[in-house]
């Protein structure tokens, strides 16, 4: 019977987020009974494809310059997608966007069981569980903040953080409450704070990939630090991660043949999250840019593992850690990268390119390899974030490299779409790098949208 009302409220929760309005105002149901024991949380937690570790934000996917459309594909994509194609004012055109639904429904379950973990008094025998538990949660709902505050937040900076608005932070499963937006200082400190708490919390190793562990807890903070631009904390994150395990994929033992060459839940993932599907980024609709496939070189294993070859001559992605849709969790590429990025920005030019040097020699065939080297920190960082670009594709982190990178003008950019013809652009540091909140949720909240 316990378990009948179980599924009752995840039915209820899963109603809640329907639509924007019901997120935010629904009434709840007294009469159902919600989880209470540890594993009715974990239950929750363990929802991975339902719930936890599907549908992370790709928007800023769609707006980064990873691919291109053509004109007749991009006339066959949806509303949503088209705008958001071409940094339109209006992305959604009064649609609901499941994504943002999704991702609060991912919190409500991690504030039921925050709260229930609270509320419950484990015996000693389960203080390990319950703490796992704690972590997990404080480690989803941080993941979800930051996963929103990439598209519905603007660049963080410093002098700014406290007026400029950030996201509505839900911190409880009550749902009578109306939500407004915290500010980006807020949310921040709200992300950071809880991946702190959580990182202690969590085991060093998980069976399952799908469940976080200390070092996605680390690695996590490093990439939220990192956009942050606090580049000393991004740097100690990102180094206390790969002291737990530093292990990398070689490329010179895949099979380079196939579809796919990267086995599901590989070696080198930290976390497995995947983010949400859409037709113009399915490997049918698609081209890679095709100035970045010829970044590579020919002894760069990436060019085979990453790009399938269309008989137009076009390339299409086929390098994801999540196999058919895209990756849009945590990897140890990224930690190297990251700590290599600090570490030239701090001026440790030969620590830096032994980092970067480390991840490509797993990366080229191994008779061609030869270690790159910098005269400068200025050109070790150049070197390091033109790897960072090839290495960390489709993972839904480029779109805030160019939020953070458009801040210094040496490494600004501005992109450009073309369709039959019609140009369309996004300047560095426009308005338009932050996404309007949908309008569903501003109609049923009142709260400020923002401008574009």
């Amino acid at each position: 019977m316990k378990r009948t009302y179980f599924l009752y409220v995840l039915l209820f929760t899963a109603g809640l987020f329907s639509c924007g309005k019901e997120w935010l105002d629904a009434q709840s149901d007294k009469a159902l009974v919600v989880p209470s024991s540890l594993r009715d949380f974990r239950e929750l937690l363990d929802n991975a494809s339902g719930v936890m570790n599907n549908n992370y934000a790709l928007l800023g996917e769609i707006g980064a310059d990873n691919y291109y459309l053509r004109a007749s594909t991009w006339q066959a994509a949806s509303l949503t997608n088209r705008n958001a194609y071409v940094w339109a004012k209006d992305v959604f055109g009064g649609r609901t966007e499941l994504s943002w639904n999704a991702a609060y429904k991912r919190v409500l379950y991690c504030n039921t069981v925050l709260q229930g973990l609270e509320d419950l008094k484990s015996s000693s025998a389960q203080q390990a569980e319950w703490k796992e538990l704690k972590g997990t949660a404080l480690f989803f709902r941080a993941h979800t903040f930051y996963d929103l505050a990439q598209i519905y937040a603007p660049v963080y900076s410093e002098p700014t953080a406290g007026s400029a608005l950030g996201i509505p932070l839900r911190l409880t499963p009550s749902i009578n409450q109306r939500s407004g937006r915290a500010s980006l200082k807020e949310t921040y400190e709200r992300i950071v704070n809880d991946l702190t708490q959580a990182a202690p919390l969590l085991s060093t190793s998980s069976v399952y990939k799908t469940r976080p562990t200390r070092q996605a807890a680390l690695g996590l903070l490093a990439r939220v630090h990192l956009s942050m631009q606090d580049y000393e904390k991004a740097y100690a994150a990102a180094d206390s991660a790969l002291q737990l395990n530093p292990t990398l994929l070689d490329y010179n033992l895949l099979d380079l043949i196939g579809a796919n060459p990267f086995l599901p839940l590989n070696e080198e993932m930290v976390f497995y999250a995947q983010l949400s599907y859409s037709s113009i980024l399915a490997s049918t609709s698609y081209r890679v840019d095709s100035t970045l496939v010829r970044s590579y070189a020919a002894s760069d294993l990436r060019r085979k593992a990453f790009f399938s070859r269309r008989p137009d001559g076009t390339h299409t992605f086929i390098g994801s850690y999540s196999g058919a849709l895209h990756f849009g969790g945590i990897a140890r590429d990224e930690l190297y990268l990251i700590r290599a990025e600090c570490l030239a920005r701090k001026g440790q030019v030969l620590e830096a390119m032994n980092d970067l040097n480390t991840l490509l020699k797993n990366r080229m065939e191994r008779a061609s390899f030869v270690p790159l080297s910098a005269g400068s920190a200025e050109e070790a960082l150049r070197v390091i974030l033109t790897e960072r670009r090839k290495e960390l594709l489709f993972r839904g982190l480029r779109w805030t490299d160019l939020r953070r990178l458009n801040q210094d003008g040496r490494f600004a950019v501005t992109l450009k779409r073309n369709l039959n013809g019609t140009i369309y652009e996004l300047a560095p540091n426009d308005k338009r790098y932050v996404y309007p909140i949908p309008d569903d949720v501003i109609k049923a909240s009142g709260m400020q949208q923002n401008e574009r």
